[in-house]
């Protein structure tokens, strides 16, 4: 995948992956994966999260010697979840509602979204061929995906998706995660199975159940 986050600050490629691995990688109610709590979303919990963003954005800039110590920084679910809701939502694009993750454990995790599919469909003309010609408003995406990193490398693998319970192919996943996840800098979004760098000199991050690792 080509990226260009040479011209983002450290704050923001770090803020980027997580939308990446969060909002643009799985979409709404998974069926194997347990519902988030319905509680609200704290503010508390999204600020704590951003502190632990801005702080591994600052170990990134540090000088690494060699050997150097891993930095571990621990995301627990609660705290990505008041993030998505609370501030990453208002940067997501229009159609892209109430984000929720779920973390499976094994590199494994979910993401639920509401999509507004008037709002996507309506992005480019559409073929008889295409699924999304014929579907529209607000429908829950279910998606399963497993995030493989290593040496500062990522890759996302697709596993499976359903709309409002019935199976939709890779391609038109494709479609609605590269919309979610398009930025100025990056117009075509994010591809599934193409590695990309790691921001913040991050070496891997583990997914597992309840959390996510940063390991720096």
């Amino acid at each position: 995948m080509s990226l260009s986050l040479r011209r983002v600050s450290p704050r923001s490629r770090v803020t980027w992956f997580l939308s990446v691995v969060l909002s643009g990688c799985a979409l709404a109610h998974a069926a194997r994966a347990q519902t988030p709590a319905a509680n609200s979303p704290s503010r508390a919990d999204a600020d704590t999260l951003q502190q632990k963003l801005d702080r591994i954005a600052r170990i990134g800039l540090e000088p690494r010697g060699a050997p150097a110590p891993a930095r571990r920084t621990a995301l627990p679910e609660r705290e990505m979840n008041a993030y998505l809701r609370l501030v990453l939502q208002p940067q997501l694009p229009t159609g892209v509602i109430d984000p929720a993750a779920v973390l499976v454990g094994g590199g494994e995790f979910t993401v639920r979204v509401t999509f507004d599919l008037d709002v996507v469909r309506g992005q480019r003309e559409r073929t008889a061929a295409d699924p999304l010609r014929y579907v529209g408003g607000r429908v829950p995406v279910s998606m399963e995906c497993v995030l493989r990193t290593r040496d500062g490398q990522g890759t996302l693998e697709f596993h499976s998706a359903t709309m409002s319970g019935l199976p939709i192919p890779k391609f038109v996943v494709q479609e609605l995660v590269s919309y979610a996840t398009r930025t100025p800098d990056t117009p075509n979004g994010f591809r599934f199975d193409e590695p990309f760098p790691l921001p913040a000199n991050i070496r891997e991050v583990q997914i597992n159940k309840g959390e996510a690792v940063v390991i720096q």
